[in-house]
């Protein structure tokens, strides 16, 4: 990589790590622009390089997360050998790989609402802002077409669905609803994430056991069980 190159990787870096300090300080929706060209100490110019809104900085910083989480979920249900391996290691891969980042699941925690849109919204448009909002008629660019944050995003929830009828075609797991029991199923995936950004004695293998139980026996199931480290 040339000396060019290698300043535009760090500008675009520097931007990003702005942005997600920013994300994390004021939040997403309160944010502006100007916010987190300050947090990073570059110019508007120098913003405007790289990014065009800060769709498209969440955009950035989400790609290569959802990305490595997608083939790190996807390889290891597909290693298993039984339904209770499919959902653990299911669960196991996504929060393990998530909670390597504690400054993205400080991001998840303070801005919920936006990540619950990604997954869940109408065709994963992001919540409306100032900064998205086109001046003609003041139409939402958000609702012109999806980021390609939620696209990458909803593309968890869609491997899930897939892998669900393919453990439920092999014998490993029962007949199910595979899209109701996929939203379920991401839901309190994500819920217990958040959980984790605020309570250190729930882990990952923790996490991924009760959610396990959960899934394979209700409520029943987690009679007289533990699921937090003891320190």
């Amino acid at each position: 990589m040339g000396v060019r190159e290698q300043q535009k990787a760090t500008n675009r870096q520097s931007i990003a790590q702005a942005a997600l300090e920013t994300f994390i300080e004021i939040g997403y929706e309160a944010c502006t622009i100007r916010d987190i060209v300050r947090y990073s100490g570059l110019s508007p110019g120098t913003f405007y390089n790289y990014f065009e809104s800060k769709e498209d900085v969440l955009d950035f910083i989400l790609q290569d997360l959802a990305i490595r989480v997608r083939q790190t979920v996807r390889r290891e249900r597909a290693r298993a050998t039984s339904g209770r391996d499919f959902i653990y290691q299911g669960f196991f891969a996504f929060l393990e790989e998530v909670g390597r980042e504690p400054a993205i699941l400080r991001m998840l925690s303070r801005n919920q609402t936006v990540f619950r849109n990604l997954v869940f919204g109408n065709a994963g448009a992001l919540p409306p802002t100032a900064d998205s909002v086109v001046a003609l008629g003041g139409i939402d660019s958000s609702e012109q077409k999806d980021t390609r944050a939620a696209t990458t995003v909803q593309g968890i929830f869609e491997d899930l669905g897939e892998d669900l009828n393919r453990a439920v075609e092999t014998g490993h797991l029962p007949t199910m609803p595979a899209t109701l029991v996929s939203m379920a199923m991401v839901g309190a995936g994500f819920e217990v994430l958040v959980r984790m950004s605020l309570d250190s004695s729930l882990t990952a293998d923790g996490a991924a056991r009760f959610l396990t139980d959960l899934f394979l026996g209700g409520l029943p199931g987690l009679d007289g069980r533990g699921y937090h480290s003891q320190e």
